[in-house]
């Protein structure tokens, strides 16, 4: 009972900043309060649901101010986070070791 989540950028041409849209994987009202918890400030922009699994897809997003401020703020997440690249390499973010 986990969150999965995934994690793209897209450039913004006007300014400097980085739009960050992240995908989760939930399972249940807890861990949905667990996500927003941990997600506030962020802006839902997509929903659906994954019948195989039985889990809610959620799609959020928020904007920063550059990579490295998205980097900080994604290691401060209890839950991993894989980012994909543009040429589709995918990276765990905040993976913790395991002892």
């Amino acid at each position: 009972m986990s969150i999965e989540a995934v994690a793209w950028a897209e450039k913004l041409d006007t300014d400097k900043s980085i739009i960050y849209r992240l995908q989760a994987k939930i399972k249940g009202k807890r861990e949905m309060n667990r996500l927003f918890k941990e997600l506030d400030g962020w802006n839902r922009c997509g929903e659906g649901y994954d019948r195989n699994q039985e889990k809610t897809i959620l799609i959020l997003m928020r904007e920063f101010e550059d990579k490295r401020s998205w980097l900080k703020f994604a290691k401060t997440l209890s839950f991993p986070v894989e980012e994909v690249s543009k040429s589709g390499k995918r990276r765990v973010i905040n993976a913790r070791r395991k002892k």
